[in-house]
């Protein structure tokens, strides 16, 4: 038996008269469900009295607040998908793009009540209750540009699975239980939803973290303080578009995220003590620098006369403190042998390195100069502020000379002060395939850049990919042959170290 609205107004309002003082909202809501069919909602006033209204379907199974809507929105047109402005379509997409970004960006997102879609409220549903999506979120929160590339993924996993149900799947979800297994839907449907909400959540976990090493090895997002959206978060999906689309890119990425796991660990190592650091414990009469035993002893009556009588004479134990003065640092020059001999793998394994210099660099707030070089006056350089990002830093990467083999010596004093970095410890790598032929009047020839070492206070270092580099001796403090660039050779983490 259906009740108008009419009907269950008057009988709500009949029956708060009937029975004196309103009821609990928990039980007016239990007796309003008895009769409501979900088209209508019952809503009651301070007196009790009950107003029918109708309850208001929305196309998003996620709430969304204005932000979030302009948001999907700009998405929306950027990844080129939907229809004609205003159509039914266009809302629809939207509302899926901002579910899904949503779902990634809040930091507890929360379903709504009133969907109009139960096969799209059931998938985000079982989606934020998965543990995979639950593994995504934790790098996705309050980070829209990360939350943007997930959010791409589950709204093109989520219609992958629409167009995989049938008429009669979704008609079972609908009926929401029609298979007694209490999860919306059959069997059937329902491990189609799970296999579809794992490989939706494994995907866009994935992409975050490719999103993630792009800016670390490109140095996207780093340094800067700009908020989400901006031209930094910008730059980061665009490395992140190139990353996807460039082999050559993401092999170079591949190798600078192995060196940079290595650097981390071997700067976690570094026994660094700052200015005011304790490093130890001493006699003295410093109340403020008392260790918590002493300071224990003044809770017993005797003990504390004692630590007093110590105090007076200079024999309390106290913590040591040593300062030790921070000294200027330069820059890291890293100049990659672009010669023909080196492509493939090794021209690949070299650049990562040099990202993972560069990498290092921003870390210790140093200056970067990132130099490729060929043939003679076949030379490409890269200065990297520490404070800001580079753009260019992709395209210094996939460029490759494929010439010959003539080190700019004479160059690097020039890159030096381009730079703008402070006079300091310096550290110039040369990183080759190849002997060179130096000729006569070589003393003359390169004496800027011996002139350079010695005022610079630089220290040189040369890695021989396959070859002993002898030819390099007079221009280095340590020349070193390795099999291949890789994170096993000792010489490579001793850079990483630096």
């Amino acid at each position: 038996m259906e009740i108008g609205s009419g009907t269950l107004a008057k009988l709500a309002a009949d029956t708060s008269e009937m029975q004196g003082p309103p009821r609990p909202p928990a039980e007016r809501d239990a007796i309003m469900d008895m009769f409501s069919d979900g088209a209508e909602d019952v809503v009651f006033d301070s007196k009790g009295i009950a107003t029918v209204v109708p309850v208001v379907k929305t196309p998003n199974a996620i709430q969304v607040d204005r932000w979030s809507s302009r948001i999907a929105e700009r998405i929306t047109k950027e990844w080129g998908i939907g229809e004609k402005p205003g159509s039914k379509v266009e809302t629809e997409v939207q509302a899926l793009v901002a579910d899904a970004h949503t779902s990634c960006f809040e930091p507890s997102p929360q379903l709504t009540e009133n969907c109009e879609d139960t096969v799209k409220a059931t998938w985000f549903n079982d989606l934020l209750e998965s543990d995979e999506f639950m593994d995504l979120h934790s790098s996705t929160r309050m980070d829209t540009d990360l939350s943007q590339i997930a959010a791409k993924q589950l709204f093109d996993r989520y219609e992958q699975y629409l167009d995989s149900l049938t008429e009669e799947e979704k008609k079972e979800i609908e009926d929401e239980d029609p298979g007694d297994d209490g999860n919306g839907g059959g069997w059937g449907p329902v491990l189609k939803r799970k296999r579809s909400i794992s490989g939706a959540a494994e995907a866009a976990a994935k992409d975050v973290g490719d999103a993630q090493d792009a800016g670390d090895a490109f140095g996207g997002g780093i340094g800067t303080e700009d908020g989400a959206g901006s031209e930094t978060g910008k730059n980061l999906l665009k490395m992140f578009q190139m990353l996807r689309n460039n082999p050559q890119l993401r092999k170079i990425s591949e190798n600078a995220g192995r060196f940079r796991r290595l650097a981390r660990s071997l700067q976690r190592q570094k026994p660094v003590h700052g200015i005011d650091d304790v490093v130890g414990v001493t006699l003295d009469d410093n109340i403020s620098r008392l260790v918590p035993a002493e300071l224990l002893n003044l809770t017993d009556e005797c003990l504390e006369l004692d630590l007093l009588r110590r105090l007076s004479e200079k024999q309390a134990t106290c913590r040591e403190y040593e300062g030790v003065e921070s000294t200027s640092r330069g820059p890291i020059m890293v100049l990659v042998d672009e010669s023909g001999s080196m492509g493939g793998d090794q021209i690949a394994a070299a650049k990562g390195f040099a990202l993972s210099m560069a990498w290092l660099a921003r870390q210790q707030k140093r200056w970067c100069c990132l130099v490729g070089w060929s043939s003679e006056n076949q030379i490409r350089t890269l200065k990297i502020d520490p404070h800001k990002t580079n753009d260019d830093i992709m395209d210094w990467c996939l460029q490759f000379f494929k010439g010959g083999t003539a080190p700019p010596f004479n160059e690097v004093p020039k890159l030096f002060e381009e730079t703008g970095a402070p006079k300091g410890q310096t550290d110039v790598i040369w990183v080759t395939d190849g002997e060179i032929y130096l000729g006569n009047n070589t003393d003359k020839k390169y004496q800027p850049y011996q002139t350079f070492r010695k005022e610079a206070k630089v220290k040189v270092w040369t890695v021989g990919i396959g070859v002993p580099a002898e030819s390099f001796q007079p221009f280095s403090d340590v020349v070193t042959q390795v099999s291949g660039l890789t994170t096993g050779q000792p010489v490579i983490g001793e850079l990483l170290s630096l």
